[in-house]
């Protein structure tokens, strides 16, 4: 496989005309969060575009620019490792996908080893999605009813975070989904990609699972 190939532009153009489509949950109900149209019921959220408002006041439209909440942020992780928030249709990354398909790729450390190699690495925040298209299984899976519960104890964590004023940057989102996971018995924790200096990370995020009372 040569990504470099002077035809590959043509063999994927159709790919080019294709969206990335968000899948969500069976009961759809949308409201808009922090400007966003977002499922109440599963988290999934369009970030394509942000609603626009207006002024009662002066009658002039406006977008809505809100500070940016890492509840956003961490609905966003959950949905890529979740599949929901799928890989962009880029015809280069599909041209590696089509060309690896359905070959056994033992996790998903190995997967970016290749992407990486084939300068690939913008696309690692979807590796998931990349995984699940490649060799068709899905590593991690989180039910669209247990959202709420996710979002709620993730937001419990932030509120002793920012309240013990420990930093200013939350701790890495993997390490916490990580955490998450294993408080809801979900077997996917094996699974996700974690940072290097992740044994000390563990012991900080631990500690603030602890003040929420969540038995790790």
């Amino acid at each position: 496989m040569d990504p470099e190939d002077d035809n590959w532009e043509e063999l994927f153009d159709e790919f080019k005309k294709e969206k990335n489509i968000l899948t969500c949950c069976n009961n759809v109900s949308y409201n808009i969060i922090d400007g966003y149209y977002t499922c109440i019921n599963c988290g999934t959220a369009d970030f394509e575009k942000q609603e626009f408002y207006c002024n009662t006041y002066n009658c002039v439209q406006y977008r809505n620019y809100t500070p940016y909440k890492r509840i956003v942020y961490f609905k966003q992780k959950l949905n890529m490792i979740n599949n929901i928030l799928l890989y962009k249709h880029n015809p280069q990354l599909i041209y590696f996908i089509e060309n690896n398909k359905n070959k056994k790729i033992k996790n998903v450390y190995k997967l970016r080893k290749i992407m990486k190699k084939l300068k690939l690495h913008k696309y690692y925040k979807y590796i998931y999605s990349i995984y699940a298209a490649i060799t068709g299984k899905q590593l991690i899976k989180v039910r669209s009813l247990d959202y709420p519960t996710y979002i709620c104890q993730f937001k419990n964590i932030e509120r002793i975070f920012v309240k013990k004023g420990i930093r200013h940057n939350l701790y890495s989102y993997n390490v916490i989904i990580y955490f998450l996971l294993r408080l809801n018995n979900n077997e996917g924790y094996k699974h996700l990609i974690l940072p290097l200096n992740k044994t000390k990370l563990k012991k900080k995020i631990k500690e603030l699972f602890l003040l929420c009372q969540y038995d790790i």
